[in-house]
């Protein structure tokens, strides 16, 4: 996690993984004021909302499906009932509630949210836990940003889109290839599927087409003999195919054809290995 403190060299900072990005959101800080739970304030655990006060449209109805006989449901009456962990995470103060999902995958933020309108309250729009899940990566946002920018924010931090993304990962990628060993291709591959996972169609078009040159280059330098190294650099192409809404058809048809001719190179390579050999 020392990755947050300062800038680091390319080398250092691309290879970052979610787990590693995750966690740093539990180090500790100085943040100013009355911060999230891990600044030591002395706040109350308390949620910012009363505790069991839902939201009007929220609240517990009857679906009743038959009518009542005696001021008694019929048999065949549905009742609709909160379950009590909705409720229980609704009334958690909201570093409690960015705590508990600290401790599994991202995805189960989006999942969890929605499901039901008081989890996606409770989580996916509420301005307060995004500051308190996000870490450190948030602490210099304004104090009046909404759950969208919080959001927006932390994508950017987590997939190590901030700034001039392209042009530290085209550092990295040259710090490799420079390195005593040379490349290693199957994490470069791997960093820049990576990274096509957390494009978003808003995201800066022109910084889009320089990551596509870059991931054509690296697929006309790997060597595609290397299963594993091959392997990857077929996920990193479906994943591009199944982000039509980043990638354009051309843009998509440039990298599958910069893998098509590496596979081809590997046939031919082996084509004279075995005509050498014999």
């Amino acid at each position: 996690s020392s990755h947050l403190v300062g800038k680091q060299p390319a080398l250092q900072t691309i290879t970052c993984t979610t787990g590693m990005r995750r966690s740093a959101a539990l180090c500790e800080t100085n943040a100013p004021g009355d911060g999230p739970w891990w600044n030591g304030g002395a706040h109350m655990w308390r949620n910012s909302r009363p505790a069991c006060e839902l939201p009007a449209g929220l609240r517990c109805r009857s679906l009743a499906t038959s009518p009542m006989v005696d001021g008694t449901a019929a048999a065949g009456a549905v009742t609709r009932i909160t379950p009590q962990f909705v409720k229980t995470v609704w009334e958690l103060h909201e570093d409690l509630r960015a705590c508990l999902f600290l401790f599994v995958e991202i995805s189960c933020v989006a999942n969890a949210a929605s499901t039901c309108k008081l989890l996606l309250a409770s989580l996916w729009a509420d301005t307060a836990f995004w500051r308190t899940y996000g870490g450190p990566c948030l602490l210099s946002a304004p104090s009046n940003s909404c759950a969208k920018l919080m959001r927006e924010r932390f994508r950017k931090w987590l997939f190590r889109l901030e700034g001039s993304w392209v042009d530290d990962f085209v550092a990295f990628v040259d710090a490799s290839k420079s390195s005593e060993f040379g490349a290693d291709f199957r994490q470069l591959l791997s960093d820049a599927k990576y990274i096509a996972s957390g494009l978003m169609p808003h995201d800066d078009p022109v910084a889009v087409a320089g990551f596509v040159d870059i991931v054509c280059s690296l697929l006309n330098d790997y060597s595609p003999s290397q299963l594993d190294e091959r392997s990857v650099a077929e996920g990193l192409l479906a994943r591009i195919e199944q982000r039509s809404d980043v990638f354009t058809l051309r843009q998509t048809s440039d990298v599958a054809a910069a893998f098509d001719r590496s596979v081809e190179r590997c046939f031919l390579e082996a084509g004279m290995d075995d005509r050498l050999e014999a």
